[in-house]
């Protein structure tokens, strides 16, 4: 019940769309910018989806300090939507959204490079 809940949770809060707000999104300046939205969104789903699925008790508390920080992330995100559309769409602001995307996926990538090291470790251990 708590991994169906935490999946659950995982899914809707970190799901890497941004959230609708009154802001503009990457994907409203042109097709290319739509397709590198949707590309970001895609990774970031992929990778959370992979964490998810190596979630445990051992490993709970690093995976929950790499989900708040994708969480600042968003809300930065968040906050340059706002901006992009006060701004005439500004290229430095459509800039700081796509590093704030790159940023999440080496969050994530960190993150699962983490969880390797944790698992290769317990694999040795049990093989003493």
């Amino acid at each position: 019940m708590a991994i169906a809940a935490s999946k659950a949770l995982l899914v809707t809060l970190f799901i890497g769309v941004p959230k609708q707000d009154p802001g503009m999104q990457l994907a409203e300046i042109s097709p290319e910018m739509e397709e590198t939205q949707s590309f970001f969104i895609s990774t970031i789903q992929n990778e959370l989806e992979t964490i998810d699925a190596q979630r445990t008790d051992e490993n709970k508390e690093i995976i929950d300090n790499a989900l708040e920080q994708l969480k600042r992330l968003e809300e930065e995100y968040n906050q340059l939507t706002i901006e992009l559309e006060h701004s005439e769409q500004d290229k430095r602001i459509v800039y700081a959204m796509i590093n704030n995307f790159q940023q999440r996926i080496e969050v994530l990538q960190t993150l699962l490079q983490q969880l390797d090291e944790i698992n290769e470790i317990k694999s040795e251990l049990t093989q003493v």
